[in-house]
């Protein structure tokens, strides 16, 4: 198959952080584009990471986030840029890896596999990750773990600041 034909081919892509609907990177990377999300579960282990955003690894333990389903793979580019993953460095060069994984709806029916980005345990631990044993992620949990002045008190919203870690923190 030519590359120009794996571009016109459908991408799916299991998301469990910032491009999951309602997090900042959902409109811009994925809503733009026309994908469809749809709730769905992985086997890994869950980390909240400091720098505002999380990692997954391999485990056997149910991570929920959702099934991005793109009209075509003209999206992972992007995906790759935002994830900092090259797959012509090193792996060891790369924030994530970008693997095939097997995708379940939540009654935990197989929906086939999916594009994931995975951060490996090393690196997640020199980052100085948090387990999330629930298995979910939201900028919500990220700011109560990390930064709980990140919440607006009315609304309950993360606020732009809250990813930010000022000397006052360290």
């Amino acid at each position: 198959m030519r590359l120009e034909d794996r571009t016109l081919q459908p991408l799916q892509v299991f998301v469990y952080g910032t491009l999951k609907p309602g997090e900042i990177n959902f409109a811009p990377y994925c809503q733009s584009r026309g994908c469809e999300a749809t709730p769905a579960i992985v086997f890994g282990r869950l980390y909240s990471l400091p720098l505002g955003y999380p990692a997954i690894t391999t485990g056997d333990l149910p991570v929920y986030g959702f099934l991005l389903s793109f009209p075509d793979a003209t999206a992972l580019a992007e995906l790759d840029q935002l994830e900092d993953y090259d797959p012509t460095r090193p792996s060891e060069q790369n924030e994530y890896l970008r693997e095939q994984t097997d995708v379940l709806l939540l009654d935990r029916t197989r929906v086939g596999s999916a594009w994931i980005y995975r951060m490996s345990p090393a690196r997640i631990q020199a980052l100085g990750g948090i387990w999330l044993p629930q298995g979910d992620w939201s900028s919500v949990i990220q700011a109560q773990y990390w930064h709980p002045r990140g919440l607006d008190a009315g609304t309950g919203i993360l606020s732009q600041e809250s990813y930010r870690i000022s000397e006052s923190d360290l």
